[in-house]
């Protein structure tokens, strides 16, 4: 069976900016997580997460290509 390619595109560019909605508020709340850290060990966990969601986030962007 063909696929159209354009749907097919659109399609995937419409999944990535739902994911992409989810991430912001989980960014959102690793953020107040992170203003709220008691230790040093937490800031730096929330830290790392922070930066792992905003790498995906940039590769989601530019669809997947480095």
């Amino acid at each position: 069976m063909p696929t159209n390619n354009s749907t097919k595109a659109s399609s995937i560019e419409d999944d990535i900016k739902f994911v992409m909605s989810f991430m912001d508020k989980d960014m959102a709340t690793l953020r107040e997580l992170k203003n709220n850290a008691k230790s040093e060990m937490e800031i730096a966990s929330y830290t790392l997460a922070l930066k792992k969601f905003t790498n995906v986030k940039n590769l989601l962007r530019r669809g997947g290509n480095k």
